[in-house]
């Protein structure tokens, strides 16, 4: 009788446990209203602070009618600037499952895909005449407590790397990135800060390494960042290239070169900013980032170096 009671406990136990799985997984439709999605727009400077930014805010208000088709109405802004302004950007419309996402833009007369959320790696789609493959997929757990499916799409003409995430969009530019190819080249880059749905923060970047929340900008002093004079010289890297301006050179640091795909190509702990080398021979052609860290800042810097 004990080990019935036992195991009614266990299945019992397991069903719970099982319910509680299936709810981690719960679907979340792509959104339609009450979204915010908020974008870190950085450029590199030749003097300090080296790289400025602003960001900008994207939301959806409002629906229209576009070729007899509903789409709701994106618009973009950039806060605490002195233009504040809204800007419609074009309108957004999915199919009932969410897993297929199109967008109109003001200046167009037809929409174009730009999400499509069933793709698997090897997949390869066209995305308004360039070809997008999906190279791997998973799930990012937000703060939602919601499994999100994540898809990496690489852009060979480009070349770059776009993460896709269900029920936000890119992990660039926020909604549009698809349609503009790709959110970061040598010479500028976007990053999403913040992510709220009906006026809960599903995803904040927390990696960010010039402010903390959603909003910050260099442009007009809200908060200066604090790696005025770090730098990769030269840049491109020519034949070697070492990490520049570091104020503290005693301060022991722990660094990593990652790809635009995430990977970590090279690190090393516990060494000196003079003793950070970037090897022309030791890498393919491309865009890769310099990730650092050191007990000065708390928290992780990022510069982008090419390597031609």
């Amino acid at each position: 009788m004990k080990h019935r009671i036992l195991s009614l406990t266990l299945i019992i136990t397991f069903f719970i446990l099982f319910q509680n799985s299936l709810k981690s997984q719960d679907y979340f439709p792509f959104p339609t209203d009450s979204a915010t999605w908020y974008s870190m727009y950085s450029w590199p400077e030749m003097i300090p602070p080296y790289v400025s930014y602003y960001t900008i805010k994207y939301e959806i208000i409002d629906d229209t009618i576009l070729n007899n088709k509903t789409y709701h109405k994106v618009y973009n802004s950039i806060p605490d600037s002195t233009d504040s302004g809204l800007y419609y950007l074009g309108g957004i419309r999915t199919e009932p499952d969410s897993l297929l996402v199109y967008y109109i833009d003001e200046w167009d007369s037809e929409e174009s895909l730009i999400y499509n959320y069933n793709l698997v790696p090897n997949d390869t789609i066209i995305i308004r005449s360039l070809q997008y493959i999906c190279i791997d997929t998973g799930s990012i757990v937000l703060n939602n407590g919601i499994n999100h499916k994540i898809q990496y799409m690489y852009v060979p003409a480009h070349p770059c790397l776009q993460r896709w995430v269900i029920g936000i969009g890119s992990l660039g530019i926020p909604l549009l990135e698809p349609y503009w190819n790709c959110a970061y080249t040598f010479e500028l880059s976007y990053d999403m800060t913040c992510f709220s749905y009906k006026n809960e923060l599903i995803y904040e970047w927390e990696m960010n390494p010039y402010f903390t929340g959603c909003i910050g900008s260099s442009v007009i002093g809200i908060e200066e960042h604090s790696i005025e004079s770090l730098q990769v010289v030269p840049n491109p890297v020519q034949d070697v290239s070492r990490l520049s301006g570091y104020k503290n050179d005693q301060q022991k640091i722990h660094y990593r070169v990652i790809d635009y795909t995430g990977r970590t190509i090279y690190g090393h702990s516990n060494i000196l900013p003079s003793e950070v080398e970037i090897k022309r021979s030791d890498y393919s052609p491309g865009i890769y980032f310099l990730e650092i860290y050191s007990n000065d800042f708390q928290k992780v810097q990022v510069l982008k170096f090419l390597i031609k």
